[in-house]
C-alpha cells in the first residue's frame, strides 16, 4: 500500500508516492531510502547514493545534504500523519540542536509560518515556524541554549 503525502518548500510542490523504501516524486524520480541511524538516511536516485540528514517536526520536514538544509512542509497527509502534526510538536526541536536565534517575545503577534526560534543542529539552520496565526504566550528557550526534541520552545495562543 502507498501513501501519498502533498509537500511543499520555497521551489516549489511536489506530490510523493512512498512505498516501502522508495519515494516517488510527481511520478517523475524515484530514490531509495536507507536509514543509516541517528537521523541518517541514504537516498539513491540514478547517480550515486547521497548520504543526507533528516529531522521532522510537526508539519516540517528538514533534509540536510551537503552543508545545506532544505524545509519541506506537509500539506496534505493522511489521517494518522496529519494527527501527528498538531502545534506542540511543530513548536519543540526536531533533534537536539543549540538555539542560535529567538525572532519573537511574549505578547508578539505571529502569523502562520512566520520564524519564531532559529536552531543549528549537524552543521543545518532549522527554522521553527508558527503553525498558524496567534499570540506568543511565552518563550521557553535563549540563544545559546541546547534545547532536546522533548521540550516546548514557546507556547501560542489563539
Amino acid at each position: 500500500m502507498a501513501d501519498i503525502v502533498h509537500l511543499s518548500s520555497d521551489a516549489g510542490r511536489w506530490i510523493a508516492t512512498l512505498t516501502d523504501d522508495r519515494v516517488t516524486l510527481d511520478g517523475n524520480g524515484t530514490f531509495v531510502v536507507r536509514d543509516a541511524g541517528e537521523g541518517r538516511f541514504t537516498i539513491q536516485g540514478s547517480g550515486d547514493p547521497q548520504s543526507v540528514t533528516g529531522a521532522r517536526a510537526g508539519r516540517s520536514i528538514w533534509i540536510g545534504v551537503n552543508g545545506h538544509a532544505i524545509e519541506f512542509r506537509l500539506e496534505q497527509v493522511d489521517e494518522q500523519a496529519a494527527a501527528a502534526g498538531n502545534d506542540d510538536a511543530s513548536l519543540r526541536p526536531p533533534m537536539a540542536a543549540t538555539v542560535v536565534r529567538v525572532a519573537v517575545a511574549p505578547g508578539a503577534r505571529v502569523a502562520a509560518g512566520d520564524t519564531l526560534v532559529v536552531l543549528e543542529a549537524m552543521k543545518m539552520e532549522l527554522p521553527i515556524r508558527a503553525p498558524r496565526d496567534g499570540v506568543v504566550r511565552s518563550v521557553h528557550c535563549a540563544e545559546g541554549q541546547l534545547v532536546q526534541p522533548d521540550m516546548l520552545l514557546v507556547e501560542l495562543e489563539p
